[in-house]
């Protein structure tokens, strides 16, 4: 990884935006052997967005809608960062959990245009929950590799998603060993060799690798759409697609930042004053 330039290092080499998409489906040779993902990935090129660069509003139905008449609406169209704003213990991840089915669930969820069960929410969302979210009598990679659905994880995959997280070369350590920052890059990593469509962190990220984090994200040519929980303004909640306000465990509003910041509503507005001032402490 290199910070400050538009480039990840993976498996020994540089992506930029022009070869990102087709790294993923070129074999590699090393040490390991050659580690080639198991489905080809044929990548339109505008999926492998520039860092930075305005998701343009989608004319398109959107890829993830929650339909819910107490806890409020949300869509999520392809290719856009949602910030799941709100102040600690707001119910963020009590929403993502409903989201996941692990809680009381929404009244419709919709993936794709369809109503999608929750067997197949859970199988296509990678979620990194809070606190360490690893297996802590199992090592690193066997962390990544465990099976936590129909599809196994290769040795090979998850070597490659942990190289994207920068913990490839610590792969046979027991997970214990690790502190807590690196034990949720682990988690990220198990999202990451399931090629999850959809990721969802509920958990703060690494001073290191949370400025790479929308880049990397930017990069993995099957990722639809990513939401983040987050209890303060930061600068990607500045830069999200849209963010979406959660209050009382229901989302209250969901715009860009920008036009939150002059909303009339007087609830919207307190929550999104406080966590401005806290993100700035």
């Amino acid at each position: 990884m290199t910070g400050g330039r538009r480039t990840w290092r993976w498996r020994g080499r540089r992506l930029d935006d022009d070869r990102a998409h087709t790294l993923w489906s070129q074999p590699s040779s090393g040490a390991t052997g050659a580690r080639a993902p198991a489905e080809p990935a044929a990548v339109p090129a505008q999926r492998c967005r520039a860092v930075g660069s305005p998701v343009e509003p989608s004319t398109t139905a959107p890829v993830l809608e929650v339909n819910d008449a107490r806890r409020g609406p949300l869509q999520v169209h392809r290719g856009e960062h949602v910030s799941l704003l709100g102040a600690s213990g707001a119910g963020k991840s009590m929403w993502i959990r409903s989201l996941l089915g692990l809680h009381e669930p929404f009244d419709e969820v919709r993936l794709w245009g369809m109503v999608a069960s929750k067997e197949l929410v859970a199988c296509v969302i990678g979620w990194v929950p809070e606190g360490d979210g690893v297996l802590l009598s199992s090592s690193v990679l066997d962390n990544v590799t465990v099976r936590t659905g129909e599809r196994a994880i290769t040795r090979a995959q998850g070597l490659d998603a942990l190289d994207l997280v920068g913990l490839a070369g610590r792969s046979r350590e027991p997970v214990v060993h690790l502190n807590r920052a690196e034990r949720r890059r682990v988690a990220l990593a198990r999202c990451l060799a399931r090629r999850a469509p959809f990721l969802v962190i509920d958990t703060e990220l690494d001073p290191i690798l949370w400025p790479l984090f929308p880049m990397l994200c930017s990069y993995l040519p099957w990722i639809e759409a990513v939401l983040v929980s987050q209890s303060a303004v930061t600068s990607f909640s500045r830069q999200a697609s849209t963010v979406a306000v959660v209050h009382g465990g229901s989302v209250i509003a969901q715009a860009p930042l920008a036009e939150l910041d002059g909303t009339p509503d007087p609830a919207v507005r307190q929550v999104i004053g406080s966590l401005q001032r806290e993100g700035t402490e």
